[in-house]
């Protein structure tokens, strides 16, 4: 099933009103600082570093949505453009995150090849009145806008590490599959793939 398909199906009839909330690129260093605390309280030490951070961000600035409720960051989810040659470091176990830099984002489209997206960072701040109708609120908005903001005869190759159980659930639910295991990971944490 695409990706498309399986938000739908999953979502067909959830819809909740997103009150106060609106999901939208970062625009000012500002905001990524904000962002930054949340992803550095989720991830610690296995997240990355604020220059590398802010580099991806200034390279490919489409690359996060932010979750927004009256004027705060109060989460994001990435969406990275990632070259083949990447993507397969990415996906045979050998290379970190963390050493992924913008110079590996995929910044121009051939038309008619396939395309590869490495999704990474979803972040959601507890201390905003977290529900998780208001996350898979704003995580199904979130795909939808990404989704919509793709050329339409773009076939999409997304891949994820699962950072936690709740990733690889979450990853399991949007019809992600294991590609991986965290054994043959640098890093520990399962690789998962969905196909056009």
């Amino acid at each position: 099933m695409t990706l498309a398909k399986t938000l739908s199906v999953i979502y067909e009839g959830k819809k909740t009103p997103l009150r106060g909330c609106e999901v939208r690129h970062l625009t000012s260093e500002a905001e990524v600082r904000q962002l930054y605390t949340l992803d550095t309280a989720a991830y610690g030490e296995t997240g990355l570093s604020f220059p590398v951070f802010l580099e991806w961000w200034k390279c490919y600035p489409k690359g996060i949505w932010a979750f927004f409720e009256k004027g705060q960051v109060i989460g994001a989810l990435g969406f990275w453009p990632i070259t083949r040659l990447l993507y397969g470091k990415l996906s045979s176990g050998r290379i970190y995150e963390r050493d992924i830099r913008g110079s590996d984002f995929r910044l121009t489209r051939d038309s008619g090849l396939d395309c590869n997206w490495y999704i990474s960072g979803l972040v959601f701040g507890t201390t905003f009145g977290y529900s998780q109708a208001k996350l898979v609120a704003l995580l199904y908005s979130t795909l939808v806008s990404w989704m919509a903001s793709l050329p339409q005869n773009d076939l999409i190759c997304a891949s994820a590490i699962a950072y936690s159980s709740a990733g690889e659930a979450l990853l399991n639910r949007f019809g992600f599959r294991l590609m991986r295991e965290a054994p043959d990971m640098p890093d520990g944490y399962p690789f998962y793939v969905t196909s056009p």
